[in-house]
């Protein structure tokens, strides 16, 4: 039978803010990383790139956020993340402009992928 161990999954985030002279402007930058390793306790085998010695480079990533106040009402966030695993292809995640017309009404445009946290 053959057995992978996943070693497990770490997740760090931080976040950091630059501020400008202007209260308005500011850039905020926040990262993350998952970290996910495996083996096979099989020399012959192989699953998923996994091998019989320990490795972190197929289900491991590295994610960076930058959210930029332009004004009061309009601002622009980024989101670069890295894959680490050959077949995962590295790429900005999220590129979209915000216009915050009201505290009821917010718009935004570009390239966004599901807004879960909305």
């Amino acid at each position: 039978m053959k057995t992978v161990y996943l070693l497990g999954v770490l997740g760090l985030s931080t976040q950091t803010s630059l501020l400008f002279a202007q209260d308005s402007a500011a850039i905020e930058v926040s990262g993350f990383v998952r970290l996910v390793g495996g083996i096979l306790d099989d020399s012959d085998a192989a699953y998923q790139g996994y091998e019989n010695s320990l490795s972190f480079s197929q289900h491991s990533l590295l994610g960076l956020q930058i959210d930029a106040n332009i004004t009061d009402r309009w601002s622009i966030t980024t989101q670069l993340v890295a894959h680490s695993a050959n077949n995962n292809r590295s790429s900005i995640e999220w590129l979209y402009t915000t216009y915050q017309l009201n505290n009821a009404w917010q718009f935004k445009v570009g390239k966004l992928r599901a807004p879960f946290f909305n």
